[in-house]
């Protein structure tokens, strides 16, 4: 029989009826005006008091009367809370972006050991950050059984794309050379999937761009030039009208590494410019800082192909 309630990363979470009654209570809803021609009056109330369940398609159903989606619906049956794989892959997010490196070694040692496969792949990227920052080798032990699983999908779901970089940190550590284009082919492959019609409604532009700028730099970095060359004038932005300003900056950024390298080297430096006239985050790395290292990088490339 369900229960009325379980236990999740400190957190007591509703049953799936439980929500559903809070939620139709606060839209002022009636049982009958919500599950009227979908189930039963008695299934409703039972349902609602946490002793039955119901099949994904009837759910979906519900939360069509009620216009919340899945991902809502679970952050209110949490208690309006993020999940702790939601909550910790954001303070990894933020904690690179500060090269705040204590932070990020106390959420390795904190979900390094979890019984959970999500939460033990965040610790693994709080580690894998920190190893390339210091420059010091991964740990291999535990970024191959990552390895192995973002190798054996066909193409990336949401939870992967967002965290792609990661394979291609590892990649990049692993030397793993052929593999980088294969990569990069399926990132875009992956996102084509949810990014349609112009529209992207998982907020995937923003994880996508993250990914080409890293990709773009293990590719000169690697002197792959040719390769380097060639993917980033095709990509295009799903829907460009909200890209938000991390995401245009993002853009930008590898707009003008590209210019740098392979196109209009003055265009980029106006360019660039720009963008460090625009505000950015508290939290955000230093912009400056990676322009110039890349525009310097870039000369020295030009310099050497005059030579050559």
């Amino acid at each position: 029989m369900p229960s009325s309630g379980t236990r999740q990363g400190g957190l007591t979470m509703l049953s799936i009826g439980e929500t559903l009654k809070q939620i139709r209570h606060n839209q002022g809803l009636t049982q009958n005006q919500l599950y009227d021609g979908l189930i039963s009056p008695s299934f409703a109330s039972r349902l609602e008091r946490g002793l039955h369940s119901v099949t994904a398609d009837t759910l979906f159903a519900i939360l069509d009367r009620l216009m919340i989606d899945p991902t809502e619906f679970q952050f209110i049956q949490r208690g309006y809370h993020p999940s702790v794989a939601q909550r910790t892959f954001n303070q990894i997010t933020t904690a690179n972006s500060q090269q705040n490196f204590p932070w990020l070694r106390h959420l390795d040692q904190q979900y390094r050991d979890s019984n959970l496969p999500n939460l033990q792949a965040l610790a693994t990227l709080a580690n894998l950050s920190i190893s390339i920052f210091d420059d010091r080798p991964i740990d291999t032990s535990r970024t191959d059984q990552l390895w192995r699983r973002f190798n054996r999908s066909q193409l990336w779901n949401l939870t992967e794309i967002r965290q792609a970089s990661m394979w291609l940190m590892i990649a990049e550590a692993k030397h793993a050379q052929s593999q980088i284009l294969q990569g990069i082919d399926k990132m875009h492959h992956s996102c084509a999937r949810y990014m349609v019609h112009q529209t992207d409604t998982f907020r995937l532009q923003q994880p996508l761009l993250d990914f080409d700028n890293l990709a773009f730099q293990v590719l000169v970095q690697s002197h792959r030039y040719q390769e380097a060359k060639q993917f980033w004038p095709h990509w295009r932005p799903a829907d460009p009208e909200r890209l938000n300003i991390e995401s245009r900056i993002t853009q930008l950024v590898t707009n003008c590494f590209w210019d740098w390298y392979f196109g209009d080297f003055d265009q980029a430096d106006h360019q660039a410019k720009l963008i460090q006239q625009i505000p950015t985050n508290k939290d955000s790395l230093n912009v400056h800082d990676v322009l110039r290292a890349y525009r310097y990088f870039a000369q020295r490339y030009r310099q050497s192909t005059k030579k050559a």
